[in-house]
């Protein structure tokens, strides 16, 4: 029986992209697709590189997020990230719901590993 992953995978192993229609002005879509994928690759790289708080940008991160286990805020402003909002909070990386916080003390974990 095959995954619901299984199942995308296969479905979008099928997508074509049509021919670039437009007065050659625009990017098509599959580069701008490809810059896209550039660019979220590049953004996760620096955050995870430099262990540094994606909201203050200076301190050292000191949170980690389940169910994703993504380390990306120091603890003052882990108090502060998603209090202002009704829903639940969402990691900033994958966008899913954070269900638990815990605080560490010392060097992230494995800041390569997210």
């Amino acid at each position: 029986m095959s995954t619901n992953s299984d199942k995308l995978q296969n479905s979008t192993t099928n997508i074509s992209i049509p021919p670039h229609t437009t007065n050659g002005s625009h990017p098509t879509i599959a580069r701008m697709l490809h810059e896209f994928d550039n660019l979220d690759d590049f953004d996760e790289k620096e955050t995870r590189i430099d262990g540094d708080c994606i909201i203050c940008l200076k301190d050292e991160v000191s949170v980690v997020f389940l169910p994703c286990a993504h380390q990306v805020l120091y603890a003052s402003c882990n108090d502060e990230y998603g209090t202002k909002r009704m829903a639940k909070a969402t990691c900033p990386i994958f966008r899913v719901a954070i269900e638990q916080r815990f605080v560490f003390l010392g060097p992230p974990l494995n800041p390569l590993a997210n």
